[in-house]
């Protein structure tokens, strides 16, 4: 429940009735467990009948506001779906457990969909990388040692970079997921 600081009656000789509300030197704060508590606070306030409901109704509201987050209502929430509904309870548990299901069910998925992905590009980058060092290897057996140094350089620096690169990303995403 929020603190509140109460407002302090204090004597005020220029006006009839002596006392009006005003912020005490000696602040004090209260902890409202009910608003029963509320009720002697707002009675002492010098304020229209028609403000004094307003700020019961602002209390009642603060009072019986309820929220949860996750997937499942608390215990208690939950046994009163029963009262709305026929077996909510056991609805809203077999709902969940549905969506549990379906999100491993997805995840799997995309985990094996990833691995097949990864395995197709490193096939892929091997031929590739034998056809350009073969591509290379005849160039300078055929009289063109500029030509197939050019293009057998390049393709090893950049077999060395991807490998590279893949073992760092691979360390910073390890490192993320310690953390």
């Amino acid at each position: 429940m929020e603190e509140i600081e109460p407002l302090e009656p204090t004597k005020d000789n220029s006006k009839k009735g002596g006392e009006k509300p005003q912020k005490g030197k000696n602040k004090r704060k209260e902890n409202l467990s009910n608003q029963n508590e509320f009720i002697p606070i707002v009675e002492a306030l010098e304020i229209p009948e028609e403000e004094k409901t307003k700020l019961y109704s602002a209390v009642v509201s603060i009072f019986k506001k309820e929220s949860f987050s996750g997937p499942l209502p608390p215990p208690r929430m939950l046994k009163e779906y029963n009262n709305v509904i026929e077996n909510g309870a056991e609805r809203i548990m077999v709902m969940a457990e549905k969506q549990g299901e379906h999100r491993r069910s997805l995840e799997s998925h995309a985990v094996t969909e990833q691995l097949r992905q990864s395995r197709y590009g490193q096939i892929f980058g091997f031929i590739i990388a034998l056809l350009l060092i073969g591509v290379s290897t005849v160039l300078g057996l055929s009289g063109q040692p500029v030509l197939a140094g050019v293009l057998g350089g390049s393709t090893l620096v950049s077999l060395v970079t991807v490998f590279v690169y893949g073992k760092v990303t691979q360390k910073k995403e390890l490192k993320e997921k310690d953390n």
